[in-house]
């Protein structure tokens, strides 16, 4: 297995050029950054994810933690599956940005795409977890009037995983509705971080 990751980078879309601040990443309760980074003024930023302490305290069992955070995308867990249930852990997929010629706002790190019909979510997110554990079951998320069943399947290292969602809707052939996604361990980044209304206007539009 990959060693687990040790940092989170990328360029803000709209990031306002000549212009720094910072991205962090906020806590669950309370709501307080456990790592911040500077953004340059061209919108690209390195956070490095934080460890120890200030993260065992925001753990909770990985069921709750991929619940709360799946709810975030309009997403609902269902037969959630385990393979250690003492495992505890986090899972980040919005980081809070601020500057840049504009106001705090949630990023993501995603690509939306559209053709005719369809479209496509493919997204990133970060789930620490504090032991060697498989995670299965069943997500169903809500794209554009569509749901969407999505299999889980994660091989998950002790540390910092980056997990990877894909996501396809649209009508297939026939008139009939296609609709599918995945979320795998990845250790392809993506670059690119979009606002949480920049996804939902390249998926609506």
């Amino acid at each position: 297995n990959a060693p687990p990751e040790t940092a989170v980078s990328g360029r803000i879309q709209t990031w306002q050029s000549g212009t720094a601040g910072t991205v962090s990443l906020l806590g669950t309760v309370p709501l307080v950054p456990l790592a911040t980074a500077p953004v340059d003024a061209a919108g690209n930023f390195r956070l490095v994810l934080p460890e120890g302490a200030v993260l065992n305290a925001q753990t909770r069992s990985v069921p709750d933690t991929l619940e709360q955070g799946l709810r975030d995308l309009n997403c609902t867990a269902s037969g959630l599956t385990v393979s250690d249930p003492a495992a505890r852990g986090l899972l980040v997929f919005t980081l809070r940005a601020e500057g840049g010629g504009a106001g705090p706002r949630d990023i993501i790190a995603a690509n939306v795409s559209r053709g005719g019909l369809s479209r496509s979510l493919n997204a990133r997110a970060w789930l620490y977890i504090d032991r060697a554990t498989r995670l299965g079951g069943r997500v169903n998320c809500r794209v554009e009037g569509f749901s969407v069943p999505v299999t889980l399947d994660v091989a998950a290292v002790s540390g910092w995983n980056m997990l990877k969602l894909d996501v396809t809707a649209g009508l297939g052939g026939f008139g009939g509705i296609s609709a599918s996604g995945t979320v795998t361990r990845t250790l392809t980044p993506l670059n690119t971080w979009l606002t949480l209304d920049e996804v939902r206007q390249g998926l609506t539009q």
